[in-house]
């Protein structure tokens, strides 16, 4: 019993020390019984010749282990040396190994105590060095310790100096602070000056509501795309300037254009048009089931083949890899990924559609089209297919869909004129 739970449990040869021996003689047998009578546990025990066996044990049983050899004539040999204690030996050896490797630790977390990178994210109008410069006032800056940099304190102090700014955070991770800011939205400026409704599509005139400004067109009418529906200038004004008529020699008011923001609604009956096909043969592949994963660790540019293939094992198959990245320590990035690679085989088949099938799947294409182009506000009032000649490809069928809409399609636009 004590024997299995040495052998299972590996972290404690290691702290005491194993060796691998080699036992010559005559009574190798004898060695054995002597060894296990003293309470002396081996394991791994290979016979390696006929007067020849190779072994384990702990480094403190050693000393029995020689004493039995001397009592049956037997030669013991040390073959390998393995812990805790042997890598302590050799260290004692190499005291300038020991003294550069406590020196480069100490080092390195002298150097992670400090803050050396502050960056700055999230602004647009605001410019970076003002923040930054606000951030060194409160103690954020390249070089300044860690211990000494509060993110509160700087957080507050970004909120004093610096206004315009709605959010502020500070986070300071390893050796480096990440400062990011949410800017105050200002609301957009309102239009003004003279603008024109102009069409931005084509269509039928249905209804005309006019808020400032006057039609331009009328109900039923059909306009063109950038046609003026409703206009900004043309109406009357009377400016102070005067002029005197020739026969009567009295003065009379100037007649002036007046030019206003135009502004209504303009809804027209707006058709759409798309063509979608469907072939009535297709080849298309469909998984078996049959999957396979490969693992390949890379350091650097080399890799390292841990689990599985090294390529597919199938004919046709779906190939999907993800990539891991070995976390680092501090800010030093460890260049270390590990690969996963699936396969999954997939076997080709002909599907074969019935012309209905066809058409359904076309005319379904052509309406996800038209989808896309339709305003949320648009009513559709009609849906029109119709399946167009095959021409040369007759294995595809195609369905022209048209959709008739009605939809507000004005627009404004700035108005240029003469002041």
């Amino acid at each position: 019993m004590l024997g299995g739970i040495t052998l299972r449990f590996k972290p404690w040869r290691y702290l005491v020390g194993q060796v691998a021996i080699i036992v010559r003689g005559r009574a190798v047998e004898r060695f054995m019984n002597l060894a296990v009578r003293r309470g002396v546990i081996l394991w791994d025990v290979t016979r390696i010749a006929p007067d020849a066996i190779r072994a384990r044990t702990r480094l403190g049983r050693l000393a029995a282990l020689r004493h039995i050899a001397r009592r049956t004539g037997s030669r013991l040999q040390f073959d390998e040396r393995v812990g805790l204690p042997f890598w302590l030996a050799r260290l004692r050896r190499r005291k300038g190994l020991v003294v550069g490797a406590t020196f480069f630790f100490v080092a390195l977390f002298t150097l992670g105590s400090f803050c050396w990178f502050v960056d700055v994210s999230g602004h647009e109008r605001i410019p970076e060095a003002r923040i930054r410069e606000a951030a060194r006032q409160a103690g954020l800056y390249p070089g300044v310790p860690r211990w000494r940099c509060d993110p509160t304190r700087v957080e507050r102090a970004l909120y004093e100096k610096v206004p315009g700014l709605a959010w502020i955070g500070v986070e300071v991770r390893g050796t480096r602070a990440h400062i990011k800011v949410v800017e105050k939205k200002l609301p957009a400026a309102e239009k003004s000056g003279p603008t024109n409704v102009v069409a931005r599509k084509a269509g039928l005139v249905k209804e005309i509501l006019v808020l400032s400004g006057q039609a331009a067109v009328r109900v039923g009418a059909t306009v063109e795309v950038g046609a003026t529906v409703e206009p900004g200038g043309g109406l009357s004004r009377y400016r102070p300037a005067r002029s005197r008529r020739a026969d009567t020699g009295k003065a009379r008011p100037q007649v002036q254009p007046r030019y206003v923001r135009a502004m209504g609604m303009v809804r027209a009956r707006v058709w759409y048009e798309a063509v979608g096909s469907a072939p009535l043969v297709e080849h298309k592949e469909r998984l078996t089931g049959r999957r396979t994963q490969s693992i390949v660790i890379r350091v650097g540019t080399r890799e390292m083949q841990v689990k599985g293939p090294a390529g597919s094992p199938y004919a046709h198959c779906r190939v999907e890899s993800t990539t891991a990245r070995v976390p680092g320590w501090r800010n030093l990035a460890l260049p270390v990924e590990v690969i996963r690679t699936e396969y999954a085989e997939v076997e080709p088949y002909r599907l074969v559609r019935t012309p209905d099938e066809a058409v359904r799947l076309a005319r379904a294409a052509a309406l996800k089209e038209i989808s896309g182009r339709l305003p949320a506000a648009a009513k559709i009032l009609a849906r029109r297919a119709e399946v167009l000649p095959s021409g040369k490809r007759r294995d595809v069928l195609r369905v022209r869909v048209i959709v008739e809409t009605l939809e507000d399609i004005g627009t404004e636009r700035p108005l240029k004129h003469k002041g």
